[in-house]
C-alpha cells in the first residue's frame, strides 16, 4: 500500500486510517465482532478501502414490544391434575396441552378448548413455551405481560396468579385473582405485568408463561398469551475510511497531524453507553508508526472540537466527554459516555491526531482504529 509523493512543496507522508467496528453488547458478556474482508486492489491515485461488515443500522429500534404471544409446546412444569380438554394430564415439554390455549388473543373459544385442573389441590403450576425469535439476541427483557382467561366452577373461590419460568427458573407474580363463576368466562380475562426485569435474551433463552392454582378448588383455563417488552441491542456505524491531512515531512524531531472528524460516528441505543476506541500501528513504505502516537484528543465539551458530541444531535442522552488531554491509543480510550434519557441515535466526531517522525520515508501509511459500544 505503499504510495510515494513528490512535489515542489517537499515530500509528503499520507496518514489513513480505516475502520473496525465492534459492539459490546450491552450486559451480554463477551462482545461480538463482525468478520473483516481483504482490502479493494489498490490503483494509481485510488486507496484501497477495506471491506468491513458492520452489523444493521438500527434506525427504528426503541424500546420494543412484542405484541401478543401464544404457546407453542407445553412447557418444563406440568403440576399433577393439570389436564386437557380431554381429561388427561399435561405433559412436561409435550404438545397435548399448549394447543387448549393457544386462542387468538382477545378472542377465546370458551370451553370448546381449555385446561382444567382437576383436582382440588392447591398451588398446582403449569407453564408453556413461547417463542421468542423476534426479539433479537443480546435485548434486555424488561417486562413480561401475562395474560390467561379462567372461571371456577363452584361457588368457593378458586384463585389464581400467572408465573414466568425462564430457562428453568420459575417465579410467581404474587399477587391473586379470582375467577369468576360461570362458564362464560364473562370477567375471567387478567393481565398481570413482571415488571423491573433485565433478562438478557440469548439464542439459547428458554421463556415460558403459566398459571398457578392457590386455591383447593377445580378451575378452568381456555387462553394464555403474553407481550414481551425489551430493549433492542446497540449498534455503531463508522465511515469505512478516513484521510488524514498529509504531513510535510521536516526537519525537527517530530511533527504531527491532526483531523477532526467531518464524517460521523453514530451510536444507536436505547440505554446508557461507553464507546472507545483504540488504533493499530500505521505502517507502510517500510515505515511504522506506535499506536502510542495516534492520540485521541479532547476538551471536554461535547459541543467544540477536539471531538465533538452535539448535544443536539444526541438529544435522547446525556453525553460526557473525557477532560483535555492526549489519550495514547495502543489500549482501548472512552470517547463518549452516555446516560440515556429517551434513547435513540447520538453522533460523534473525533479528534485524532499522530505524532510523525520526521526520519520516516515520504510514502502512505495506513492502520485501523476500532470503534467499541457497550
Amino acid at each position: 500500500m505503499a504510495k510515494i509523493i513528490k512535489n515542489a512543496s517537499g515530500n509528503f507522508l499520507i496518514v489513513c486510517f480505516i475502520f473496525a467496528l465492534v459492539v459490546g453488547w450491552i450486559f451480554s458478556g463477551w462482545p461480538r465482532i463482525w468478520p473483516l474482508g481483504g482490502f479493494d486492489k489498490l490503483t494509481t491515485g485510488e486507496l484501497g478501502v477495506n471491506k468491513i461488515r458492520i452489523p444493521p443500522k438500527i434506525q427504528e429500534a426503541q424500546a420494543a414490544t412484542t405484541g401478543n404471544l401464544v404457546p407453542v409446546l407445553n412447557g418444563g412444569v406440568a403440576g399433577t391434575g393439570w389436564l386437557n380438554t380431554g381429561g388427561t394430564q399435561c405433559a412436561v415439554d409435550g404438545t397435548n396441552c399448549y394447543t387448549e390455549v393457544d386462542d387468538t388473543p382477545g378472542s377465546h373459544d370458551g370451553d370448546t378448548t381449555h385446561i382444567r385442573k382437576g383436582t382440588e389441590v392447591s398451588g398446582l403450576t403449569t407453564t408453556f413455551n413461547l417463542n421468542i425469535s423476534s426479539i433479537p439476541d443480546s435485548s434486555t427483557i424488561t417486562q413480561i405481560n401475562i395474560t390467561f382467561v379462567c372461571r371456577r366452577t363452584a361457588t368457593a373461590a378458586s384463585n389464581m396468579q400467572s408465573v414466568r419460568r425462564i430457562d428453568g427458573a420459575l417465579t410467581a407474580f404474587g399477587t391473586d385473582v379470582a375467577c369468576p363463576n360461570n362458564t362464560t368466562y364473562v370477567g375471567g380475562t387478567f393481565t398481570q405485568s413482571h415488571t423491573s426485569l433485565s433478562i438478557t435474551k440469548t439464542a439459547s433463552t428458554d421463556l415460558e408463561v403459566g398459571v398457578r392454582s392457590t386455591s383447593a378448588k377445580a378451575v378452568y383455563v381456555t387462553s394464555i398469551y403474553a407481550a414481551i417488552t425489551y430493549t433492542p441491542p446497540s449498534s455503531i456505524t463508522a465511515p469505512s475510511s478516513v484521510a488524514m491531512p498529509n504531513y510535510t515531512l521536516g526537519s525537527l524531531p517530530t511533527g504531527y497531524s491532526e483531523i477532526d472528524f467531518s464524517d460521523v460516528v453514530q451510536v444507536t441505543a436505547y440505554a446508557g453507553f461507553t464507546v472507545t476506541v483504540s488504533s493499530t500501528n500505521l505502517t507502510g513504505g517500510g515505515n511504522t508508526i506506535l499506536a502510542s502516537s495516534v492520540k485521541l484528543r479532547t476538551d471536554g465539551n461535547i459541543e467544540n472540537n477536539p471531538t465533538r458530541i452535539p448535544s443536539a444531535s444526541c438529544s435522547g442522552f446525556t453525553p460526557t466527554e473525557p477532560a483535555t488531554n492526549e489519550y495514547a491509543l495502543d489500549t482501548a480510550k472512552n470517547v463518549v459516555t452516555a446516560t440515556v434519557g429517551a434513547g435513540g441515535t447520538c453522533n460523534i466526531y473525533p479528534t485524532i491526531k499522530v505524532y510523525i517522525s520526521n526520519n520516516l520515508k515520504a510514502a502512505q501509511v495506513t492502520g485501523t482504529l476500532t470503534f467499541t459500544v457497550q
